[in-house]
């Protein structure tokens, strides 16, 4: 059943409880007292377990009267089981009452190149911050890669991409505020790559390995065999 139907039918069935409650609970009507403005009155929220002080029931970022509309359960906070709350589903266009749902191929594992600098707004501590992390690419400034499926296919056949990624300060050590990310994605070795000097914040500051015909593709300087460390770009 495709997402759009069942939320149809999720609606109707709000919609039912509601039109419904003059006959099932006399006193209960659409325009009952509703303390948390959820939409969905008091009395059908004693009615259906969920809490008429809390628009949000469960904590997952979806009010229960947008949960009834939508199909999802008001009482779980993930309500596929997933790992993933349904309210970050239905903000990214997923299913939330789909499991199968996998955005795995939006992740991508990368190495920190230049520091990550947190900064701490209550104290004002700056910590440098390194090591491997995973970060959704989905949205990432990728210098001479197209999309996410073209950087994909590049790591896959042994080229090294750098990425400008925005990452959520909160997944990093210690709450702070993010100031600035460079990453380098690397896939496996490639002996007929070369050296290119991408053009970034400079005249050509980036350095990547990728083929030669690739390198001038992207308008970028053919440095030769060799390591980008340290980086040959002018």
């Amino acid at each position: 059943m495709n997402m759009n139907r069942k939320r149809r039918i999720a609606l109707l069935t709000a919609l039912a409880i509601l039109l419904f409650a003059g006959s099932t609970w006399a006193a209960c009507t659409s325009h009952s007292k509703d303390s948390d403005h959820d939409g969905v009155p008091n009395c059908v929220e004693k009615k259906l377990g969920t809490n008429p002080h809390s628009a949000d029931t469960d904590h997952d970022g979806l009010s229960d009267g947008l949960e009834l509309m939508l199909g999802t359960d008001p009482h779980d906070a993930d309500t596929d089981g997933d790992g993933e709350s349904d309210g970050v589903e239905e903000a990214h266009g997923r299913d939330p009452m789909d499991g199968g749902d996998d955005d795995a191929d939006d992740e991508v594992s990368v190495k920190i190149k230049s520091p990550v600098i947190a900064v701490d707004s209550a104290s004002g501590a700056v910590t440098l911050l390194g090591g491997r992390l995973t970060v959704d690419a989905s949205g990432a400034d990728l210098e001479g890669v197209a999309d996410l499926a073209e950087l994909q296919s590049r790591v896959a056949a042994g080229g090294t991409v750098m990425a400008k990624v925005k990452i959520d300060p909160a997944s990093l050590a210690g709450a702070g505020t993010l100031v600035a990310t460079k990453v380098e994605v690397k896939g496996s070795d490639d002996e007929d790559d070369v050296r290119c000097c991408l053009p970034g914040d400079g005249a050509h500051d980036d350095c990547d390995h990728q083929s030669a015909g690739d390198c001038a593709a992207a308008g970028g300087l053919d440095m030769g065999p060799g390591s980008c460390e340290p980086n040959p770009c002018p």
